[in-house]
């Protein structure tokens, strides 16, 4: 536990208010994993037009809202060196899929236009861990707010979104949106 706190940037005694072991740690940086995909899999669920503009604006918000909630715990899972790797790249691979299969759909609908869905799915992945990871300089620049508008542009701009089709999608997709629940519970 020694070592994780100091991965965390945190005393002992810190890690423990919250967690009893190392496999508590572990397993509630799974159940964020998780929850973001399971988000994900859920829109696809109730979405009519699951390659849409607006599917891709929820993954975007949903996952930088919980990276924004759980910034420490991202940080561990992304630096623990005792992590099995086999698990992590489980959990990271599950939204990566979900995300990927979101573009493919819009891709076979004609709203998407890129080559390598599997990309644009992890650079999505990538700018979101980001805002944990690099946010002694992201926040000097953005607010959550801006910083997500930033990603979504980044990633439309991979997709072939143009501004107009994005801002009118935006208005007609709206009301097809879930909202997950907020927070996870703590083993």
């Amino acid at each position: 536990m020694k070592a994780i706190a100091e991965v965390c940037g945190l005393t002992t005694g810190a890690l423990y208010h919250y967690f009893g072991s190392k496999s508590d740690i572990e397993r509630f940086g799974g159940e964020l994993f998780e929850e973001s995909r399971v988000a994900v899999k859920a829109q696809l669920l109730v979405q009519d037009d699951v390659g849409s503009v607006a599917t891709i604006r929820f993954i975007i918000d949903i996952q930088l809202n919980m990276v924004e909630e759980h910034q420490d715990m991202i940080i561990f899972v992304n630096r623990n060196p005792n992590q099995n790797p086999d698990t992590r790249s489980a959990l990271v691979g599950g939204f990566i899929e979900s995300c990927e299969e979101v573009i493919l759909n819009g891709v076979k609908a004609g709203v998407f236009q890129t080559d390598d869905p599997f990309w644009v799915a992890y650079e999505i992945w990538e700018h979101c861990q980001a805002w944990a990871l690099r946010r002694w300089l992201l926040r000097r620049r953005f607010t959550l707010e801006q910083y997500i508008e930033r990603v979504t542009e980044t990633i439309f701009r991979l997709l072939g979104i143009d501004d107009s089709q994005a801002n009118r999608n935006q208005k007609d997709d709206d009301s097809t949106i879930i909202r997950p629940l907020t927070g996870s519970a703590r083993s």
